[in-house]
């Protein structure tokens, strides 16, 4: 299991870039999909890196704001140890 990452962990700087946005077309709800990056300074002071995509789920408020009611990440999987290896 992953260490779970994101902005409201100490010490993680994430980044994020939606490739795509699209909203309903009465308006109330719309997502985006894209890249995000973390990165964590670890306890051996080396910084170690995530990357992987994100969707989010946009739901239009009364006042005109919108909130998010999903959000999910998926992390890219490392490089396989033999692909690693021949490099």
């Amino acid at each position: 299991m992953r260490a779970r990452i994101g902005p409201d962990q100490p010490g993680v700087t994430l980044k994020w870039s939606a490739l795509f946005t699209d909203v309903s077309d009465d308006g109330t709800l719309g997502y985006n999909y894209g890249r995000y990056e973390a990165r964590r300074s670890g306890a051996n002071g080396k910084e170690s890196v995530h990357t992987g995509w994100f969707l989010t789920i946009w739901k239009r408020q009364p006042d005109g704001s919108w909130k998010y009611v999903m959000d999910n990440g998926s992390p890219d999987q490392p490089a396989p140890l033999a692909a690693a290896k021949k490099s």
